[in-house]
């Protein structure tokens, strides 16, 4: 999972794409020992001529899904997809290796104050340090995952203070200040899912 998604993040995050929608899948309720579904639009994603379902594919990081000979609602590139999908199959890649699955452990310490005071001699220590943005919880406040030391950790942008979005409080929820939610979409655009750089201040954890 974390290989195909970090290919999705490179890949596509910040660049413009075509879509072509190829079915419609109807909302299903819940089934014994299945979940429900809300109404699903499945279509095939192109980034300069590339098919993103296809090359997730042929690199091992998903699979096809299998339809009925009378199931019309298929990809418009099902035959391209099998095609891929029996090459990674061949050549032993991603999910088809006989290799050892990477472990990916990660250390979420964005809720715990402790845990993030830890940490801090480290990152003064190493003075900058690269991150991907994982959540924008305002405009000032991130949570951000550092590859290095393979934790989440939450921070806030030093020197601004941004309008407080809603929130839940012990007497209710707080109303959002002016302008909160623009100030998030802004940040989101900006820095959602991207490589960032951060150098620590004391009281920026």
């Amino acid at each position: 999972m974390f290989e195909a998604r970090e290919f999705l993040r490179k890949k596509l995050i910040g660049k413009k794409v075509n879509v072509t929608v190829d079915y419609i899948r109807a909302a299903t309720g819940p089934g014994e020992g299945t979940p429900a579904f809300a109404e699903r639009t499945c279509a095939t994603v192109t980034i300069g001529g590339i098919n993103i379902a296809e090359a997730l594919v042929s690199k091992g990081l998903a699979t096809v899904i299998r339809y009925r000979q009378d199931d019309d609602q298929r990809s418009s590139h099902y035959d391209e997809l099998l095609a891929a999908e029996a090459r990674a199959i061949k050549n032993g890649k991603g999910l088809h290796s006989k290799k050892e699955v990477p472990i990916h452990r990660v250390a979420d310490i964005s809720g715990e104050t402790q845990k993030a005071k830890q940490f801090l001699p480290f990152l003064q220590r190493a003075g900058r340090s690269e991150a991907v943005v994982e959540y924008v919880f305002s405009g000032s406040r991130l949570k951000l995952y550092m590859p290095k030391e393979t934790c989440l950790i939450t921070f806030l942008l030093a020197g601004i203070e941004c309008p407080r979005s809603s929130r839940n409080t012990p007497s209710g929820v707080q109303v959002a200040e002016p302008f909160s939610n623009e100030a998030m979409l802004f940040t989101k655009e900006l820095v959602l899912q991207r490589e960032v750089g951060v150098i620590k201040h004391d009281r920026a954890i």
